[in-house]
């Protein structure tokens, strides 16, 4: 096979959602972690299951993931059998996962939402991007639990994915990623795909069928997609608390207050309808975060609910700037904010 490049000129315009692999994709080591982890599945299934390690691939092959086939089969049950081995499937060292130099730099730049989409369990990727320094860049990671441990190559692993990121088209996703299997999948659903690294762990040269860009690290990710660098910055931490926002990129930002029946939302909607802003009700945003359980504030907000506890000051200026750091735009107007003044003064004293 040819050596890979990137096949045709693709514009990534269209794309609002940043998808990362995370192991041999955010770091590299020539898929040392991969076999280690590959090893530590046998042994477990060994000492555990008492099964011999070469079912594990097995399983894999017949069953998209070991631990799928290992319920397929009822090896296992689900509970805290399954969880317990899974955990010591990635019960491994991670020594070997180091940042490239200017990761974190290129990561924080990219002006999209971005997620973690990883084959791996959440336990074992929050351990890496904590290797990594990254791990406060990221707005949910997406992992073999939230997938019900299909593979992730699988189309219920993809859709899963656009539904905990709240995607409504596929065309607005890209995902890096090292699997040809993965990027196979995310290319057949409509998504924009960048290949990282010219061979798998075999040694063999990848299929540029199915990939819209190729390259060697996803630190080249600005020379090749100028577009996911475009465009109103995020949060340093999009989606969770304690992040910042550089309000000052914004042209304006207006309250609009006002009793019930006043108008204020007829108001709002005809300018965002006429004019270039962004009109973001905040008691609708409020429901809608606690309607949405793959959104960060939805477990706070849901307690405060069932205790009758009102929303602290802290929670709903935070819900509104994790609201406007996902939004492409400059002028936005707050309708119902700030009911009272300690909103307004936490409000100045995090803008």
């Amino acid at each position: 096979m040819e050596e890979p490049t990137s096949p045709v000129v693709k514009s990534l315009a269209d794309v609002e959602f940043v998808f990362f692999d995370l192991d041999d994709c955010l770091y590299q080591n020539d898929y040392r972690t991969e076999r280690i982890l590959t090893e530590q599945i046998g042994n477990v299934m060994k000492s555990r299951l008492n099964m011999e390690k070469h079912l594990a691939k097995a399983l894999y092959l017949e069953h998209g993931t070991t631990i799928r086939g290992l319920l397929n089969t009822k090896k296992v049950k689900p509970g805290k059998e399954l969880m317990d081995i899974v955990q010591e499937f990635h019960d491994v060292d991670l020594s070997d996962v180091k940042p490239a130099k200017g990761l974190r730099d290129m990561i924080q730049k990219v002006k999209k939402r971005r997620f973690i989409f990883t084959a791996s369990i959440r336990e074992h990727a929050e351990k890496c991007l904590e290797r990594l320094g990254i791990a406060d860049l990221f707005e949910n990671i997406i992992d073999a639990h939230a997938c019900k441990y299909y593979s992730k190559h699988s189309d219920q692993a993809f859709r899963t994915a656009m539904n905990i990121a709240g995607v409504k088209h596929a065309h607005q996703c890209v995902l890096m990623d090292d699997s040809m299997r993965n990027i196979s999948t995310a290319y057949h659903l409509g998504w924009h795909t960048v290949c990282v690294g010219k061979k798998d762990r075999d040694g063999n040269l990848k299929d540029p069928q199915y990939y819209d860009f190729f390259v060697d690290s996803v630190l080249e990710l600005p020379s090749i997609a100028p577009e996911l660098f475009k465009g109103v910055p995020l949060a340093k931490h999009t989606g969770l608390r304690g992040g910042t926002l550089d309000i000052k990129v914004y042209s304006r930002i207006v309250f609009v207050l006002g009793g019930p029946g006043s108008g204020k939302g007829t108001l709002c909607s005809l300018i965002e309808e006429n004019l270039n802003a962004h009109h973001i009700s905040v008691p609708e945003l409020v429901d809608a975060a606690k309607a949405e359980e793959a959104h960060p504030y939805f477990r706070e907000l849901q307690e405060l609910h069932a205790s009758g506890q009102p929303i602290p000051a802290q929670t709903l200026v935070d819900l509104i700037l994790h609201e406007i750091s996902l939004t492409d735009g400059r002028n936005f107007f707050l309708d119902d904010f700030p009911q009272n003044e300690e909103q307004l003064r936490v409000w100045f004293e995090e803008v």
